[in-house]
């Protein structure tokens, strides 16, 4: 039952960061979109929390190896509609298309190189 209760609150974390942010001078900022939606479960530099990837199976998005194996536009694509598996809410109504390119941009930032 706790562990139950522990995901439901983690989740709601999560979608709780489903808020539009605002666009600065018609140009959407990458990082400040990502810091404000993306980071309560992937964490600020893309490596999420143990206790989320633990529990929900977020992904590393700074791992060399994701970050090849996916292109911008599944990234766009999972970011508006979500992930098949639901752990991840979709975020299209939440922000614009600019918003969300801009997201993907920040996420090829985060890239570390493989050891």
């Amino acid at each position: 039952m706790h562990r139950c209760l522990a995901l439901l609150l983690l989740f709601a974390a999560c979608a709780a960061g489903a808020c539009k942010p605002e666009v600065a001078q018609g140009k959407a900022d990458g990082a400040a979109v990502f810091n404000e939606v993306c980071a309560r479960c992937h964490g600020l530099e893309g490596t999420p929390p143990p206790q989320m990837a633990r529990a929900l199976g977020v992904r590393d998005l700074g791992d060399a190896a994701f970050q090849d194996s996916i292109d911008d536009a599944t990234l766009r694509k999972r970011i508006a509609e979500g992930t098949d598996n639901r752990r991840m809410p979709a975020f299209a109504g939440a922000l614009t298309p600019a918003q969300i390119d801009a997201v993907v941009a920040h996420l090829r930032t985060l890239a570390r190189t493989a050891e």
